[in-house]
């Protein structure tokens, strides 16, 4: 499969690797000099010089709308992901031949979490919480947190955007939000413009009771899901691969890593129904421009 990836930073640099071990043909769209691989200064460079099946946006979150304008507008029909969130603010795209937008919610793809889902199919859901945390400046190695478009909000960084794994996750478990509120901001000495705190009550479909809180702030990174049944009790310690019911562990898994070799073989395979689709991506986006309003305006809001 010939792959075009677009963003050569740290998360575009993974998807290169993994499709390279997988035996794909790839290209690159990056500003960078002096590459292993092919590489194009321009999206549109790269569309008239060569066909590709399947094309990565993984490039900073304020640039994907107009990434995908390029492609809409070169009438590329192969498959599309794009790294999360879809994009900075919820914005509705012409219409296309892209064959299917997807999503980079890889979590969607953990052992652990879709053995909790088979575990909870017949159960009713009480409560519904996730915590992820880590420090911004530990992330990543040799670039000044400073200039990494997390710290930035112009390019759709902050908490609330950046680990919105979790968001899709309590979807994805919970069902549609009904109502919520929130708190976050930057409450912290970093030196971002970003929001470096988020803290989310939802009512939602499914579940009565869903909270989430991240955070660029935890020194000792933290990412667990705690889920409450009406018979069972879930555990899911995303860090260290465990899943415990009712206090046991019942599986060690190979953790977050995979997730994203998972997630590139169901694309080559054809396998896309575990995907974050283009709509539910727009719906996410839409979500956290809600989650920003209620915030601002200290009260609950209808979704």
């Amino acid at each position: 499969m010939r792959c075009l990836i677009i963003g050569y930073g740290s998360i575009g640099k993974k998807h290169t690797q993994i499709l390279k071990n997988l035996g794909c043909d790839v290209s690159l769209v990056t500003s960078q000099k002096k590459l292993e691989y092919k590489y194009y200064s321009t999206i549109e460079e790269a569309l008239e010089k060569k066909h590709f099946d399947y094309i990565i946006i993984s490039n900073p979150t304020h640039k994907h709308y107009e990434a995908l304008i390029k492609l809409i507008q070169y009438d590329y029909r192969g498959i599309v992901l794009v790294e999360k969130p879809l994009f900075s603010t919820a914005m509705p795209l012409s219409k296309n031949n892209i064959a299917k937008i997807l999503v980079a919610y890889n979590l969607r793809f953990h052992e652990l979490l879709n053995h909790a889902k088979k575990l909870i199919r017949d159960e009713k859901l009480l409560t519904f919480s996730a915590y992820v945390g880590s420090y911004l400046p530990a992330w990543r190695q040799k670039i000044d947190y400073q200039n990494c478009y997390s710290a930035k909000k112009e390019y759709g960084g902050g908490a609330l955007r950046d680990l919105s794994h979790e968001l899709d996750c309590c979807i994805w478990f919970c069902g549609p939000s009904l109502e919520l509120t929130s708190l976050g901001g930057h409450f912290s000495p970093l030196e971002i413009t970003s929001d470096d705190s988020y803290s989310i009550l939802m009512k939602n479909t499914h579940c009565p009771m869903a909270n989430l809180q991240m955070n660029y702030l935890d020194r000792h990174p933290h990412r667990n899901i705690i889920i409450n049944t009406t018979h069972q009790s879930l555990f899911i310690d995303l860090i260290n691969g465990l899943l415990y019911v009712n206090g046991n562990i019942i599986i060690n898994s190979a953790g977050i890593s995979e997730t994203y070799i998972k997630q590139h073989l169901a694309v080559l395979n054809g396998e896309f129904d575990n995907f974050c689709d283009y709509e539910h991506g727009l719906y996410l986006v839409k979500l956290i421009d809600i989650i920003e309003y209620a915030n601002i305006s200290q009260t609950w809001v209808k979704v």
